[in-house]
C-alpha cells in the first residue's frame, strides 16, 4: 500500500509538471485553443484527481493496517481498471471511484419508486441515472459555490454526463440490433469516444476551476522528483 502511494505520488508529480513544462502554466484557459491545450488540460485534471484520491486512499489503508485497525482485505481498490472505461456508463459506474454510489443509488431508487416506476423498467433505470448525477452535481457545485461564491458550471457538467450516457445506450442498442459486437475495434472506438467526451464536456468546468484558483498546475507537492529530472512547472 505504501509502495502504491509512492507510485501515485510520482505519477501525480510528473503529470502536473509535464503539462506545464510543455505548454506553460495556464492562468486563463478560456483563451487557449481547445486542441491540444485545453483537451490535454482536462485529461490532466482527471488523471491527477484519480492519482490524488488513490494516493490518499492508499496512505489511510496503509496506516490503519499497520496499526492493526483494519486488515488489507478491508481496503478494496478505490478505482476500477483504466482499460475498462470504453463506455461512459462503465467509466462512471465501474472505473471511477464509487464513494457516493450507495447513497445516490438509494435516493434514485426511492425516487423511482415514489414515481410509481417498477424495478427493472427503463423508466426506473433512467430516473435513477438522472437523480444520481443531479444530486452529485449539486453536492460538487454546492461546495464550490459556498467556498468562492462562483458558479463554475459544475451542475451542467454532471447533467451532461447523464444525457451522454442515455445517448450512448441508444447508440449501443441500435448497433447491437444491426449486428455489431464490442470487439477490439469497438472498444478502441469506445476509448476514443470517452476521451473526446470527457475533454469536451469538462472543458468549461476545468477552465473555470483554474481561472478562479480552485485547481492549479503543477500543484503543490512536498518534493518534486519531476523537477529533479528537469521537468519543472515554471511558466514558459
Amino acid at each position: 500500500m505504501l509502495l502504491k502511494a509512492f507510485f501515485t505520488y510520482l505519477l501525480n508529480d510528473f503529470t502536473g509538471n509535464a503539462y506545464v513544462y510543455a505548454y506553460g502554466a495556464p492562468s486563463n484557459p478560456h483563451t487557449l485553443p481547445f486542441w491540444p491545450n485545453r483537451a490535454l488540460l482536462v485529461w490532466t485534471f482527471w488523471i491527477r484527481t484519480w492519482l490524488q484520491l488513490d494516493m490518499a486512499h492508499s496512505l489511510v489503508a496503509a496506516g490503519t493496517t499497520l496499526w492493526g485497525v483494519y486488515s488489507p482485505r478491508d481496503w478494496p481498490p478505490m478505482f476500477g481498471l483504466p482499460w475498462d472505461l470504453w463506455t461512459l456508463r462503465r467509466f462512471w459506474g465501474q472505473t471511477w471511484h464509487q464513494l457516493q454510489r450507495r447513497p445516490l443509488s438509494s435516493i434514485g431508487i426511492a425516487t423511482a419508486r415514489g414515481l410509481g416506476f417498477r424495478k427493472g423498467t427503463m423508466a426506473s433505470r433512467y430516473t435513477q441515472l438522472y437523480v444520481a448525477f443531479a444530486i452529485s452535481g449539486l453536492i460538487h457545485a454546492g461546495g464550490a459555490t459556498m467556498a468562492i461564491y462562483h458558479d463554475m458550471g459544475t451542475l451542467r457538467f454532471f447533467i451532461l454526463q447523464a444525457l451522454a450516457i442515455t445517448t450512448e445506450d441508444i447508440v449501443i442498442a441500435v448497433a447491437k440490433k444491426l449486428g455489431f459486437r464490442a470487439g477490439l475495434f469497438g472498444k478502441l472506438v469506445g476509448y476514443l469516444w470517452v476521451a473526446a467526451w470527457m475533454a469536451w464536456s469538462g472543458d468549461h468546468w476545468v477552465a473555470e476551476k483554474i481561472a478562479v484558483g480552485t485547481y492549479q498546475l503543477p500543484g503543490f507537492v512536498p518534493y518534486s522528483f519531476a523537477e529533479w529530472f528537469g521537468i519543472h512547472g515554471g511558466s514558459k
